[in-house]
């Protein structure tokens, strides 16, 4: 996959205004199992959406519904009722918090719960699908299997603390492909790569070459870090980046 150079001098001259004003992105469906192959859970239990986004829920065995509250204490905010093997049920959030919801028959008795958490600083598309796993750490693993890997954001969400890649900025590529930007602080150089190029495969403006970054055969879901190994596809040597 080639980057268009003059294309890539044009985003980075606009990151300013980008990140100041960001442009409203197009509107991500997330999806939840209600019950898969009968068990009494929803899959995945906590989802992270962004304003816009909708929820859609989609029935893997009877008997079972969405509603909004914690158990016994429903708080009207939405209620499925109890829908058969196959239904689906949309929900669009517009505001960021956090949204509790349980199974009416199943959320007292069965612990049958779980949690949207529509975050206030829309990412880009590329992070869709985020895993929140407690203390400002998220997990993402990309629709085809990949791992992106663990991170936090600061206090400035483009800036993310990847644990093996380390200091990322980011800026939404505005691509059609869900693709991103970096600075990378380590390297001192732009990447740029997307769910569909897909990571672990950057393109590195610096070198001008597509590189792939080496996962952690030790670590599943980790990439190496300290050093960082990667595959230089044009001088096809492994180098440290």
């Amino acid at each position: 996959m080639k980057i268009s150079s003059w294309r890539f001098v044009l985003v980075l001259a606009t990151a300013v205004s980008l990140i100041g004003y960001p442009k409203p992105a197009n509107a991500t469906i997330v999806d939840v199992t209600v019950g898969p192959n009968g068990n009494l859970v929803f899959s995945p239990s906590s989802v992270t959406i962004h304003p816009g986004d909708q929820v859609r829920w989609t029935w893997g065995s009877s008997g079972h519904s969405t509603t909004s509250g914690s158990p016994g204490q429903p708080n009207g905010i939405w209620d499925s009722g109890i829908r058969s093997q196959g239904a689906t049920f949309i929900r669009t959030f517009s505001n960021a918090g956090t949204f509790p919801y349980y199974c009416t028959p199943h959320g007292g008795c069965c612990g049958m719960t779980g949690t949207v958490v529509v975050a206030a600083n829309a990412s880009p598309a590329f992070f869709t699908g985020e895993i929140p796993l407690g203390n400002g750490v998220f997990y993402l693993q990309f629709s085809n299997g990949t791992p992106f890997g663990y991170y936090a954001y600061l206090s400035d969400p483009h800036y993310i603390f990847h644990y093996d890649m380390g200091y990322e900025y980011w800026f939404d590529a505005n691509d059609g492909h869900n693709g991103i930007y970096f600075y990378d602080f380590a390297a001192n150089t732009f990447f740029y790569t997307s769910p569909s190029f897909p990571f672990p495969y950057l393109y590195d403006f610096g070198l001008n070459t597509v590189l792939y970054y080496y996962p952690d055969t030790q670590r599943p879901g980790h990439y190496t870090t300290n050093p960082r190994y990667f595959y230089n596809f044009t001088t096809h040597q492994i180098i440290i980046r």
